[in-house]
């Protein structure tokens, strides 16, 4: 949790809640499991979109969902940081 008090006082700052917030992942391609994982740390429907990279070997995986507030935030990233290879950008 220490790694994120900075994310989580910024966000604390914006008075707009509930709102839209966009996620960025990076994983290695062909990782499905992985990726479920990571749909499943949302409880409403969400946008997804996915890029290759040029030599396919990574994959960008940026996802938009409505956040109740930051710390429904910080719980996403924390349970992404348990993903093996699993980068935040």
């Amino acid at each position: 949790m220490e790694n994120f008090n900075n994310l989580k006082a910024m966000l604390e700052e914006e008075k707009d809640w509930p709102l839209e917030y966009l996620f960025k992942f990076i994983l290695k391609s062909g990782r499905k499991d992985d990726l479920l994982k990571i749909r499943g740390f949302f409880k409403t429907n969400v946008h997804l979109s996915f890029r290759e990279s040029s030599k396919g070997n990574y994959q960008s995986v940026s996802i938009k969902a409505m956040m109740e507030n930051p710390d429904e935030i910080i719980t996403v990233y924390e349970k992404a940081s348990e993903i093996e290879g699993l980068m935040v950008i």
